[in-house]
């Protein structure tokens, strides 16, 4: 391997991958747990900085690429990561972006996560996050006096909605609520 290969993006993705290994009961890890186990591999000699802005921006798919475009990482919730899946939502400004590092890319030691990653990982089958313990996309909002709901600046971006807009509440089966931006009329 040529060890100009090895980037903090890859070693992000090598550290979140061996989590993932590490603790298949977890579906989700801290920014502090990926934090510690990228230091502790000590594949590159990173500033702390480097390695909080490749986990909390520059790896995430669901961000807005700023400057690189790499799709190795997905917010679940703020503070909250997992590796990226085919399939995940993601930000297309990242449309181009590599999900997992390239093998030669990689120390021979953990060429194999790739191999894990590509058959394992992403193959994964999909249930509903309640079954799964999987909260992509969950945002949560507490409800203050009088029952007024602030709802996370995450979910109002996601619906473009701004101060004055309106918001449908659509209820289905099984306790399910669809929340949509709403267009209303009135009528004098």
């Amino acid at each position: 391997m040529n060890d100009s290969k090895l980037t903090t993006a890859n070693v992000v993705w090598i550290a979140t991958a061996l989590l993932h290994n590490e603790n298949k009961d977890k579906d989700v890890f801290s920014a502090k747990q990926i934090f510690d186990k990228t230091k502790s591999l000590g594949l590159l000699k990173l500033a702390d900085a480097t390695i909080t802005m490749h986990i909390s921006l520059h790896c995430v798919a669901n961000e807005k690429a700023q400057p690189n475009n790499h799709r190795k990482l997905f917010r679940v919730v703020k503070g909250w990561y997992r590796l990226y899946r085919p399939g995940d939502v993601f930000d297309e400004s990242r449309a181009s972006g590599r999900s997992a590092p390239l093998v030669e890319e990689l120390p021979e030691k953990y060429q194999k996560l790739v191999e894990w990653y590509n058959a394992v990982y992403c193959k994964q089958e999909r249930i509903s996050s309640q079954e799964t313990g999987d909260h992509a996309n969950t945002a949560f909002a507490k409800i203050e006096d009088a029952k007024n709901l602030a709802l996370p600046e995450d979910v109002c971006s996601y619906l473009q909605v701004e101060e004055g807009d309106y918001i449908a509440f659509i209820m289905k089966s099984k306790g399910e609520i669809i929340i949509k931006k709403a267009k209303m009329r009135l009528e004098v």
